[in-house]
């Protein structure tokens, strides 16, 4: 296993040869299996098995979703997606991971960590950028617009990591 995370009731790992497996709770399709179904032992996810796709090296959990990296740095995300924290421009869950276009030019992913409710992606190039459709310098309210049409990922100005 090179890649091991844990969600809220449901876990990720990526082994070795690429391949990437999920089990646990899959209620709001954070396993990627393309539904909503809970697995108790780990799984495949089929997704990543297209000979079109390259090995995974990298995932992370939220609470309930999830992000991977492939071997070029393309990030995948699937899950809950309430807050636009899968970073695809909707506020629509998804079961089956989809590609996302962190810096809107294709820029290469090198870390992605996942939150409760928001996405960090740390780029090859340099810089950060995030999803959220409710920043914490705005106020949401249920009917606000920024709850319908997430924002595109922004670049933070401020780099704080620490290895």
């Amino acid at each position: 296993v090179i890649s091991l995370c844990g969600g809220f009731d449901y876990e990720a790992a990526v082994t070795d040869d690429g391949h990437l497996w999920t089990w646990g709770d899959g209620s709001e399709g954070q396993l990627g299996h393309g539904d909503t179904n809970s697995f108790p032992a780990p799984r495949k996810v089929e997704y990543f098995r297209h000979p079109q796709r390259h090995p995974i090296v990298y995932v992370s959990c939220g609470t309930q979703h999830s992000a991977a990296i492939d071997a070029y740095g393309t990030v995948y995300t699937w899950g809950n997606n309430k807050e636009g924290q899968l970073g695809q421009g909707t506020t629509t869950n998804t079961c089956v991971p989809a590609p996302v276009d962190v810096d809107g030019k294709g820029g290469v992913c090198a870390r992605v960590h996942c939150g409760r409710d928001y996405t960090l992606f740390e780029m090859v190039e340099g810089g950060t950028h995030t999803t959220h459709t409710n920043p914490p310098t705005d106020t949401p309210t249920p009917n606000s617009s920024a709850a319908e049409q997430p924002p595109a990922t922004e670049e933070l100005n401020t780099h704080t990591h620490t290895y």
